[in-house]
């Protein structure tokens, strides 16, 4: 089972950019509609896909440590531990480059469409 603790203090650490996602999503929700379509999709695609990379890396700093306990320190599973968080943090890193790449994306997207209008 999962430490309470762990999790709790985890989601902490992550609930200011858990709250600017959030909110970001909920005013492309009510003020989206003075984008044009194409950058209020990208800046919604990127949001999510940013608040998604940060719940697994909460669960996956929750859980895999509890699991680990649960199988015994070895020196073996201590290293495939860290091979594996390694190749979790990488993933969790490139998914939240692209969210980044797809709100900058956005926001020239629009801006180009602005001037284009001009």
């Amino acid at each position: 089972m999962i430490s309470v603790g762990a999790f709790f203090g985890t989601l902490l650490v992550q609930l200011p950019l858990f709250g600017v996602l959030v909110i970001g999503l909920i005013l492309l929700a009510v003020q989206g509609h003075r984008l044009p379509r194409r950058s209020r999709l990208m800046a919604r695609a990127g949001l999510a896909i940013m608040l998604a990379e940060g719940a697994v890396s909460v669960l996956w700093t929750a859980f895999i440590p509890e699991l680990l306990s649960q199988t015994g320190y070895g020196s073996d599973s201590l290293r495939v531990y860290s091979l594996a968080t390694a190749i979790v943090g990488f993933f969790m890193s490139l998914l939240f480059a692209v969210g980044i790449g797809l709100v900058i994306g956005a926001l020239l997207t629009a801006r180009q469409l602005d001037r284009s209008e001009l």
